[in-house]
């Protein structure tokens, strides 16, 4: 087709005055009432569009993302409802009019049939399917996620409570320890050094000649040894009763942690028993405004096409037939507005470019017997073209 040209629509005046006056009050509502129709169809299409293509370019720089979601949405929407506008209204006036008179109408008849029939199908299911995601997905979501930083910080703050508590009952346990350690060594170290001083005593005495003094001596000595026995019997008593007693600790720490860890595990089911509740009946309540509003829109949608085929039925009732026109398709105000734009700077670097050509060498040639001379008569004709134009 010429893009110079464009389709203007004509229509004849009615020839069925009676079926024209009775229906026309009506037809402007049910042409409008389709438009809008089409309206939210395009809006429940272009949203639908919209979140698949951020979903799925989540990977991708915010800024590409939106770029390519606005082009897929622009895209998409104007194949469905432009294309399926177009569509139904030429099969219907085909059908209405009975157009199909031979084989390539009724060729080409079914290619657009078939085509129609699949823009309807996927705007009604883009819509209505997009529509209930859109109200169950948050809900969906919502049930899904569920936050415990709450109950997991005073979790650790109890934790940290029972560390301290034990910490503090630890050291304790091994100060008194340390404490009586002390005690029965200095207790026993200074019985035993007092028996071994005695036992030299005696043996300097023995030395001197005093024979009975080697008894004594031994006796002293035997009993230094048997405290040095004592001790180190009491001392391992000692410590086994100090391992009884880090064990009964550990017991008691483990108990109070795990009575922590219990109460968590009490705290979070409770709290994911409420959060599923609320979150059933917030899903309930996204599916039941999901199912109506989807309802509403496929409703709407088939609505339009009803609008679109009632109003080539009402020009067939009334005998008005469409003519399509090839007019002359004239420019924008933009265009205009470019084109002089465009056409006056490339007037002015040509002028420029002009002048430079015709601009005389600044240092003039000096040689035997020739003279420089002015500007070339084809230059100011140059000149002179450029200004007139």
């Amino acid at each position: 087709m010429n893009q110079n040209t464009r389709l203007k629509q004509v229509e004849s005046t009615a020839t069925n005055r009676e079926f024209y006056d009775l229906f026309r009050p009506i037809i402007p509502s049910m042409d409008l009432t389709g438009k809008i129709a089409q309206v939210i169809s395009a809006l429940t299409e272009a949203v639908t569009v919209w979140f698949i293509m951020q979903s799925e370019l989540a990977g991708v720089t915010k800024v590409v993302s939106i770029a390519l979601s606005i082009l897929a949405v622009i895209l998409v929407v104007a194949v469905l409802e432009l294309g399926g506008r177009k569509f139904l209204q030429v099969l219907t006036r085909a059908l209405v009019w009975k157009r199909l008179q031979n084989f390539w109408y009724k060729a080409l008849f079914g290619i657009v049939a078939l085509m129609t029939l699949g823009l309807g199908i996927l705007s009604f299911n883009l819509s209505t399917n997009g529509i209930h995601h859109t109200f169950t997905s948050k809900a969906t979501l919502n049930s899904i996620e569920i936050d415990h930083s709450a109950l997991n910080q005073e979790y650790r703050t109890r934790l940290d409570r029972v560390d301290n508590r034990f910490a503090q009952d630890l050291k304790l346990l091994e100060d008194s320890h340390l404490r009586t350690i002390q005690s029965l060594d200095n207790q026993y170290d200074a019985k035993a050094n007092e028996a071994l001083l005695k036992a030299e005593n005696y043996e300097q005495k023995a030395r001197k000649g005093a024979n009975w003094a080697n008894s004594q001596a031994k006796k002293f000595k035997a009993t230094a040894a048997a405290l040095t026995t004592a001790k180190t019997n009491k001392l391992a008593s000692l410590n086994e009763k100090h391992s009884q007693r880090i064990a009964v600790w550990k017991t008691a720490r483990q108990k109070a942690i795990d009575k922590e860890q219990n109460r968590l595990d009490k705290n979070i089911a409770k709290a994911n028993v409420v959060k599923s509740k609320r979150a059933d009946s917030e899903l309930k309540v996204a599916k039941f405004w999901g199912s109506l509003f989807s309802g509403l829109v496929g409703f709407t949608i088939i609505l339009a096409f009803f609008c679109i085929i009632t109003v080539e039925v009402f020009r067939r009732g009334s005998g008005i037939t469409v003519e399509y026109e090839e007019v002359e398709k004239h420019p924008s105000t933009f265009a205009l507005l470019w084109k002089g734009v465009s056409a006056k700077a490339s007037n002015a670097f040509r002028k420029r470019a002009e002048k430079l050509v015709a601009m005389p060498e600044a240092m003039p040639q000096r040689t035997i017997g020739f003279q420089p001379t002015t500007t070339p008569s084809y230059y100011n004709e140059v000149e002179q073209m450029t200004d007139e134009g």
